[in-house]
């Protein structure tokens, strides 16, 4: 008995699992779609360097009515993102919050699978408690555990989460 409903349980989560995986890789803008009424709880996640440059120039087109409360994730270690999201004269979040980093740099991997363990705990509880619709991120480090932790609170029904990903160039060599 116990057996039969983890497996109807398991069979239900796969389904949805696809049925979402199927929605983000089909979806398209239709004409007539419904508008949507109510403001875009947004979350962005910060990286250090020219991480934080380009989110901002991301945030800078939306439109504070529409995307709103706007919310931000910054790793703990990450000494200069909102020092420069302050003095950029932009929009100020409306909540910053800190997680751990998965990995530092330079960081042996063996020691990382434990620190990921835990930024993924934290994750977990903090975008929990957030419940975005909208993640919006570009590459750093810090975004893994959002992005994973959105994506199986989407799964679940518990949050809309979308996630935009826009790939970086701040690491580029040439």
């Amino acid at each position: 008995m116990i057996i039969q409903g983890l497996y109807t349980t398991l069979t239900i989560l796969l389904l949805r699992t696809l049925y979402i995986l199927h929605s983000i890789h089909s979806s398209t803008i239709k004409p007539n779609s419904k508008r949507r009424t109510k403001p875009v709880k947004t979350l962005a996640v910060l990286g250090s360097g020219g991480h934080t440059t380009e989110l901002l120039t991301l945030l800078t087109p939306l439109n504070p009515i529409n995307y709103t409360p706007l919310i931000c994730i910054v790793a703990s270690t990450d000494t200069t993102s909102l020092s420069r999201w302050k003095a950029s004269g932009k929009r100020q979040p409306d909540g910053i919050h800190i997680i751990p980093r998965s990995r530092e740099v330079g960081q042996s991997y063996v020691t990382s699978v434990v620190t990921t363990l835990y930024s993924f705990g934290v994750a977990l509880w903090k975008v929990g408690k957030i419940r975005p619709d909208l993640v919006l991120c570009n590459g750093p480090g810090t975004c893994l555990p959002i992005v994973v932790v959105t994506f199986v609170l989407r799964v679940l029904g518990l949050c809309e989460g979308k996630v935009v990903f826009v790939e970086s160039f701040c690491r580029v060599n040439r």
